[in-house]
């Protein structure tokens, strides 16, 4: 595409920097890292250090592109908007789970989403602010608005607590254990 070509030299330097970091990631030994010629593009390249990359897709201007680890620069894949760009995208999801489905059954799907505790707490506060403004509310009114701030209170719960369980996961996982192992194992 056009849009790939026009980039500066400090983005294609920031590019450079992204994709060395995205395909640091190496494989476990225990993986084979074989590629087959039918199961990879030919322009990718790809040693067996490559083993695992992220691809993204994005709406950007009414167009939906490919970010790809591996690839030179954003594809564009077509037009959208914002209501329609996740049903448009799904094929071309589809298709490239298909095509490397014959010999890799790994693939992670991740969406980016806005941080739902603060989304909950701008909805409370909107809440709150529609009940103080409204001073003739009937009890039925009054229910239904105890009824949602519940509501919301309960999801902010279920956030915090697991943002609290992501953060001791996240723990277990930095730590090094080396040390217990071997001295369980002397």
């Amino acid at each position: 595409s056009s849009s790939s070509s026009s980039s500066s030299s400090s983005s294609s330097s920031s590019s450079n920097t992204t994709t060395h970091t995205n395909n640091s990631v190496p494989c476990p030994p225990t993986i084979s890292t074989t590629i087959n010629a039918s199961n990879v593009e030919s322009s990718n390249n790809l040693s067996s250090d490559d083993c695992y990359h992220f691809i993204s897709y994005i709406p950007f201007n009414g167009k939906i592109y490919e970010l790809d680890g591996l690839k030179k620069g954003p594809i564009l894949l077509g037009d959208c908007d914002d209501s329609n760009w996740v049903e448009k995208i799904q094929p071309h999801i589809q298709n490239r789970m298909d095509r490397y489905s014959k010999s890799e059954i790994r693939f992670n799907l991740m969406a980016v989403v806005g941080n739902k505790k603060k989304f909950y707490n701008d909805q409370l506060l909107k809440l709150n602010n529609i009940f103080k403004q409204n001073k003739e509310i009937s009890s039925e009114e009054q229910l239904k608005f105890e009824q949602q701030k519940k509501e919301l209170e309960l999801k902010l719960i279920k956030e915090e607590e697991k943002c609290n369980q992501w953060k001791i996961e996240s723990i277990r996982r930095k730590h090094n254990y080396v040390p217990f192992i071997l001295a369980m194992l002397r």
